[in-house]
């Protein structure tokens, strides 16, 4: 066999975590080359061409460690933080909601009983809507339908709107870093994470106010229309904040990336995008250099 034909053997790879020092590329994979002069081995930049020695720097495998779990802590802190502003905003937002509407749900709500049938003792003004309620009849399906249409009334569906707008403009922060966090896993595991959350958050308040609405009717007690219809709208209206949060939760999460790279493309000139090359290399694009 000629020297020509000869198959020559493979060069040693670089393995373990380094990066380029002038553009932070990883090197790991690259082919370690001697320097003919000097006899030093050096890796040569896949990206930039920048031969690194392999002596002068130290490895930053125990960083990298370091570093993931920096980010894994981060990510259960900010994950327990989401739930507990969930819990806040639902349990908060709902109870502003019913205060703020139970007059008019309640009075909504009396006037489909009357047209059932029903009777209430008169008396002056809203007064009639502190009397005791029919218990029995909020739970019949005719009751249930008064109780999910007294929430669609003008006063009750812009309060809701404003506690919707301050609930989501308050969790947009914390989300938008869970997205960033979560931007290497795949599409469905991110929007899955981003909507059980918040989803959590409302089901813990949920459970909550359902509880409170089943201790005002134990035991049989009397509980006015006013009460009773606020009690029993606060578990609808927790309900459907959870819905609004769960999917602004998965927007949120899955928008976020692709967010934090066009701020920072907008910040930051061609020249330093390397220091957050990870941004666009994690999710298989390359760094822009415009």
């Amino acid at each position: 066999m000629s020297a020509e034909s000869r198959p020559t053997a493979p060069r040693e790879t670089l393995g373990g975590d380094r990066l380029c020092m002038e553009c932070l590329h990883p090197l790991a994979g690259r082919a370690i080359e001697r320097d003919p002069g000097s006899g030093l081995l050096f890796v040569r930049c896949g990206e930039c061409g920048t031969a690194s020695a392999l002596f002068d720097y130290p490895v930053v495998g125990p960083w990298v460690r370091r570093f993931k779990a920096v980010a894994a802590s981060t990510f259960v802190v900010l994950a327990l933080a989401v739930v507990v502003a969930i819990v806040g905003a639902t349990a908060g937002l709902t109870g502003g909601f019913s205060a703020g509407s139970s007059e008019e749900c309640a009075v909504a709500v009396t006037a489909a009983y009357r047209a059932g049938g029903g009777t209430i003792a008169e008396t002056h003004d809203y007064g009639e809507i502190y009397t005791n309620a029919d218990a029995e009849w909020l739970e019949s399906s005719a009751g249930r339908r008064a109780l999910w249409r007294s929430i669609f009334l003008p006063p009750a569906v812009l309060i809701v709107a404003l506690g919707v707008a301050v609930g989501c403009a308050v969790l947009l922060p914390m989300l938008s870093v869970v997205g960033v966090v979560l931007m290497r896993r795949r599409t469905l595991e991110r929007l899955a994470i981003g909507a059980l959350l918040p989803a959590l958050g409302a089901g813990i308040s949920l459970g909550i106010l359902a509880s409170n609405a089943a201790l005002m009717t134990a035991g049989g007690s009397p509980v006015s229309w006013r009460y009773l219809v606020e009690a029993s709208n606060s578990v609808r209206i927790a309900a459907l904040l959870g819905l609004v949060f769960a999917a602004w939760g998965a927007i949120v999460v899955l928008a976020s990336p692709a967010i934090a790279a066009a701020a920072f493309r907008f910040v930051l000139p061609p020249a330093d995008r390397r220091l957050v090359a990870w941004v666009w290399e994690w999710r298989g694009k390359s760094v822009p250099k415009d």
